[in-house]
C-alpha cells in the first residue's frame, strides 16, 4: 500500500479506524479537493463507501486509484470483492490474481480468490488458495471464514464449524462468520443452539437483515413458518434490495401455499439478480403449484439457460414435464433426483445397468423412496424379463417382502440391509420408466399385477349386512414434503361416516383416533394390517377404498380394485392434471380439490358419487 506522511491524512485514517467515518470522509474529501489525482486518497474514500456497502460509489473511487496508481494491490482486492459480489466472476478473478501479482503472497486476494472458486465449484483450487492465504497469514480471520464456507459447501459440517470457530476467536467482531456458524450449527442438529447464536447478532445489531435472514432460514429449516415468515419480511424491510431474503420469503410463502404472494417475491428477487438460477427453479416450483405447467417449465428452462447443470433447474422441470404427462422429457430430467441432497445414491460393486444387453446376466433392481413409488414401479419387472436375463433380484422394504415375492419373473426378494449377491448389473427401480423410454401412451398398466397371497385366518371377517363395505385412509407419512397439502383431519370425514347404508373400515395406521372410530361405528382394522400382504388381503374383500394420496391408492390399483383418490389442488406429478382417470391405473377414479386446501367440498362430491354408486337413500 502506499503510504503516507501527512498528519492529517493519518489523523483521517485514525478516526475511520475508529469508526468516525464521517469526520474521516469531510477530511478526505477535502484532501482530494486538492489532490483529485492522488490514488491513496481515492482508495480511502472508496473504502469508507465501501464498509457501507455502498458498491457503486465504492468502485467508482477504487477505479480512480488503480487509474492513477495501477500496482495498488489493495484497491484491485477491494474491487474484485464488489465485482465478485456483482457476480462477475472474470472481472473478479482478473482483480484478484493482478493484486497477488503485484504483491506476491498477498493472503487477503489469495484468501477472496480461493471463495471465487468456491462460488464456481472448483473446490480443489478453492482449498489450495486458501491454505496458501492461511500459510501467509495465521492471524487472517476473514480466511478462516472462507475455509468454512468451502468445507460447508462441501459438507464436512464439523470442519465449518472449526472453521468459523477460528475466525470468530480471531475476530469476535466478524457478524458474517457468527451467521455461517449459525446455520451450520442448525444443519448439525443443535438447533437451540443455531437460533440463539443468530439472535446475538441481532440484538447487537437489530438493523442487520442478514441476521434476521439467517434466524428465518434456521426456522424454515424446521418448518416453522410463521417465524420464517417474520423474520424474512423484517430482513426485506431492512434491506428491500437483499436478493436472498426475498426469495427465502418467496419459499416460505410458497410452503404456506400463498403462490401469488410467492410469485411476488420471487419477481422481487429476479428483478434485483436476474442472472440467479436458483430463484428461477424456485419460481418454476410456484408456477407448478398454481398447475401452470408451462410457465413453470419455463421458468425452468430460464435457470437452465444461465447454468446448463443446474439441479433444482432440471429438477423442478422434469417434475413439471411428468405432470404435464410428457413423461419421455420428464423422466430424463427425473435422473437429475442422484445430485439432491434428499436423494442417496447407494454404492453397488456391479455395473449400472443403462440399457446393456441382459441375456444371460443377473441384474438386481432395488427400491429407492417410498411404499408408493415401489408399488408403482415394480410392473417393470415384467419389461425387464422380456431381456432374458439369468437371474432378476429384488432389493425392497420389509412391509412389501411378501407381495413382491409374488410376482412372476423375481427369482429372489431381499429386505433393505440384507447381504447382496453379486450380479452382473444393478438399476434403481425408478430409472425403469426413463430406461424404457416410457411415454403416456406406452405405460405398461397391465392389471393386476400384484396378487396377495390367502387371506390369514380370523385376519378380517366381512361385515354381514346388507350394508355396502368400504375401506378409508384419510392421512399419509407425516414425513413427506407434501403431506400437510395431502392429507386431511378425520373430522373432514363426518359426512361419509354418517352415510347409514355403508360400513366404513379404517385402513389408516398410527391413526391416534379410536375415539372417533367408536363413536362412527367404525370398524378398525389398523391393527390387523402387519405388511402391504395382510392389507392386500382385506383389500380384495372390500367393496371399494377411499383414500388420499397413499400407498393404499397405489396398492389398489396394481391390484385392480375399484379405489377412489382424493387428490390436492396441486398434486403429485404422478396423477396429472384435470383428468378423473390415471393411465397406471385403470381401476382408479380421481377426485380433485378445485381450490388449494378446500377438502370439505370434496367429501360433498364423495358423498354424492357414492349414493349414485351404491343407490343410496341418503340426503
Amino acid at each position: 500500500m502506499i503510504k503516507t506522511t501527512d498528519i492529517k491524512l493519518k489523523l483521517a485514517v485514525l478516526q475511520q479506524a475508529n469508526g468516525h467515518y464521517e469526520p474521516a470522509m469531510a477530511r478526505y474529501l477535502q484532501f482530494l479537493r486538492e489532490k483529485p489525482q492522488d490514488p491513496l486518497i481515492n482508495y480511502l474514500v472508496g473504502t469508507i463507501y465501501f464498509q457501507f456497502n455502498d458498491l457503486n460509489n465504492s468502485k467508482k473511487f477504487f477505479d480512480n486509484a488503480i487509474k492513477f496508481e495501477p500496482n495498488f494491490s489493495e484497491a484491485l482486492n477491494l474491487r474484485g470483492i464488489i465485482y465478485k459480489e456483482w457476480k462477475n466472476l472474470e472481472l473478479a478473478e482478473n482483480d484478484f490474481n493482478n493484486a497477488i501479482l503485484i504483491r506476491k503472497n498477498f493472503p487477503e486476494a489469495l484468501s477472496n480468490l480461493a471463495d471465487l472458486y468456491r462460488l464456481k465449484n472448483n473446490f480443489t483450487e478453492a482449498r489450495s488458495l486458501i491454505n496458501q492465504a492461511i500459510k501467509h497469514n495465521p492471524n487472517l480471520a476473514a480466511a478462516y471464514n472462507n475455509l468454512g464456507v468451502i468445507e460447508r459447501d462441501t459438507e464436512n459440517l464439523n470442519r465449518a464449524r472449526t472453521a468459523f470457530e477460528k475466525a470468530l476467536t480471531l475476530d469476535p467482531a466478524l457478524h458474517q462468520t457468527e451467521l455461517n456458524l449459525a446455520l451450520v450449527i442448525d444443519k448439525i442438529g443443535d438447533t437451540a443452539s443455531a437460533i440463539e447464536l443468530a439472535m446475538k447478532v441481532i440484538i447487537n445489531h437489530p438493523q442487520n437483515a442478514h441476521a434476521h435472514n439467517c434466524l428465518g432460514t434456521i426456522y424454515l429449516n424446521q418448518n416453522n413458518l410463521s417465524e420464517a415468515e417474520k423474520s424474512f419480511k423484517k430482513s426485506c424491510s431492512l434491506e428491500p434490495a437483499f436478493a436472498e431474503a426475498n426469495n427465502n420469503l418467496a419459499n416460505t410463502l410458497l410452503k404456506k401455499n400463498k403462490v401469488k404472494l410467492a410469485l411476488k417475491y420471487f419477481n422481487i428477487a429476479l428483478d434485483i439478480d436476474p442472472k440467479n438460477p436458483g430463484f428461477w427453479a424456485n419460481k418454476g416450483a410456484a408456477y407448478q403449484a398454481a398447475n401452470q405447467l408451462q410457465k413453470a417449465i419455463g421458468a425452468c428452462n430460464e435457470a437452465l439457460n444461465i447454468n446448463p447443470n443446474h439441479t433444482d433447474g432440471r429438477w423442478n422441470r422434469g417434475i413439471a414435464y411428468l405432470l404435464s404427462g410428457d413423461l419421455l422429457r420428464g423422466f430424463s430430467d427425473y435422473e437429475t433426483r442422484w445430485q439432491l441432497p434428499e436423494f442417496k445414491s447407494l454404492k453397488r460393486s456391479s455395473i449400472l445397468w443403462t440399457g446393456q444387453n441382459l441375456f444371460n446376466k443377473s441384474i438386481l433392481v432395488y427400491s429407492e423412496q417410498g411404499f408408493g413409488d415401489t408399488i408403482q414401479f415394480v410392473r417393470y419387472i415384467n419389461k425387464l424379463t422380456q431381456l432374458e436375463p439369468n437371474l432378476v433380484y429384488f432389493e425392497t422394504h420389509s412391509a412389501l417382502e411378501t407381495l413382491i415375492n409374488e410376482i412372476d419373473g423375481i427369482d429372489m426378494v431381499f429386505t433393505r440391509g440384507a447381504a447382496l449377491p453379486r450380479t452382473d448389473f444393478h438399476i434403481p427401480l425408478m430409472s425403469l420408466p426413463f430406461i424404457f423410454k416410457t411415454t403416456i401412451h406406452s405405460i405398461p398398466n397391465q392389471v393386476p399385477y400384484l396378487h396377495p397371497p390367502q387371506i390369514p385366518p380370523n385376519i378380517f371377517t366381512k361385515n354381514n349386512s346388507k350394508k355396502f363395505n368400504v375401506g378409508i385412509c384419510w392421512k399419509g407419512r407425516v414425513t413427506h414434503k407434501n403431506d400437510s397439502n395431502r392429507s386431511m383431519c378425520v373430522k373432514t370425514l363426518f359426512p361419509l361416516f354418517e352415510m347409514p347404508d355403508i360400513q366404513f373400515y379404517n385402513l389408516q395406521l398410527d391413526h391416534g383416533e379410536s375415539k372417533i372410530l367408536k363413536e362412527y361405528k367404525i370398524i378398525d382394522l389398523s391393527n390387523q394390517i402387519t405388511d402391504f400382504s395382510s392389507t392386500a388381503a382385506i383389500i380384495k374383500e372390500l367393496d371399494l377404498v377411499i383414500t388420499v394420496d397413499t400407498a393404499l391408492a397405489h396398492l389398489s390399483g396394481a391390484l385392480d380394485f375399484e379405489c377412489w383418490v382424493l387428490l390436492p389442488f396441486s398434486p403429485d406429478w404422478r396423477w396429472l392434471l384435470k383428468t378423473s382417470s390415471s393411465p397406471w391405473y385403470p381401476s382408479l377414479k380421481l377426485f380433485r380439490q378445485q381450490t388449494t386446501g378446500d377438502w370439505s367440498k370434496l367429501i360433498s362430491i364423495i358423498r354424492q358419487s357414492l349414493k349414485k354408486k351404491f343407490t343410496l337413500n341418503v340426503i
